[in-house]
């Protein structure tokens, strides 16, 4: 009967590869995408806050739209969750 091998090799755990290059330099130094987001998002929080009281222009009442026709009575929710989005990305 032939011996059975007692030492089994084991899966060394690497560390994912690091980026390295220009690219990687760049994201460290500045935040822009998430700047660019919070901005966005503070912009859809403003057209959506006029958007509550029933203003009557092109994107703001598709926004309005599109809102209420997916969340109903939670668009009354969408204003701040985009503040609080935006502060997020803003200032974290």
């Amino acid at each position: 009967m032939p011996a059975k091998k007692s030492a089994k090799k084991q899966k060394e755990t690497a560390a994912p590869p690091k980026k390295s290059g220009r690219r990687a330099e760049e994201m460290r130094r500045s935040p822009r995408r998430r700047e660019f987001g919070a901005g966005l998002c503070f912009l859809l929080g403003v057209f959506t806050t006029l958007a509550y009281f029933g203003t009557d222009a092109l994107l703001i009442g598709w926004l309005r739209f599109l809102f209420t026709g997916l969340l109903g009575w939670g668009f009354y929710v969408v204003p701040p969750a985009f503040f609080v989005i935006a502060a997020i990305l803003a200032f974290h």
